[in-house]
């Protein structure tokens, strides 16, 4: 699993990448986050999540969860990614600083070998504030079929040979 954006700067073996969708200022570490609304979702596009879901399959080379919250006074929000097949196994963890207001935020998990493929079977992921799960969301991973392989392979280079079109893959 690799981390890309860590906001605790920390790199362990299994942490997650996060994104947050809008620039969070310096936000004191107290604050109660609210969860008004989360999914699990193929993408994020436009702060929006991008086809929801309730189980990914073996070719997602990232999963995602995308999260609209509420922190009158900002605070700090944590996805923790578990596998719960034969009891809860912390898979990563990344915590956010949500600033004040509403705001839109997007957690990830990848895989930092991009061969390697996700495991079958039952996972969630817990929202956590103020030492708090204030949202889980269970999921599952099943076997890709031949054709999902295939259109996985195909979303991947499509999105590269538009980074490349664009300059961004520099």
């Amino acid at each position: 699993v690799r981390g890309a954006q860590a906001a605790s700067g920390s790199q362990v073996a299994a942490l997650p990448s996060v994104s947050s969708l809008l620039p969070a200022p310096p936000i004191a570490a107290g604050g109660f986050v609210s969860v008004l609304n989360a999914v699990l979702a193929k993408d994020v596009e436009n702060g929006q999540a991008k086809e929801p879901v309730k189980e990914f399959s073996t070719a997602r080379k990232r999963l995602v969860l995308w999260a609209q919250t509420q922190a009158p006074g900002g605070g700090l929000l944590t996805a923790r990614w578990y596998a719960t097949d034969g009891g809860d196994r912390l898979l990563g963890e990344h915590t956010l600083a949500v600033p004040s207001g509403e705001n839109r935020l997007a957690y990830w998990l990848e895989l930092a070998d991009k061969n390697a493929k996700f495991k079958q079977g039952r996972f969630r992921v817990d929202l956590v504030s103020d030492n708090r799960v204030v949202q889980q969301l269970p999921f599952r991973i099943r076997e890709a079929g031949f054709f999902e392989e295939l259109g996985e392979v195909f979303e991947q280079f499509g999105k590269e040979l538009e980074k490349a079109i664009k300059g961004e893959g520099k």
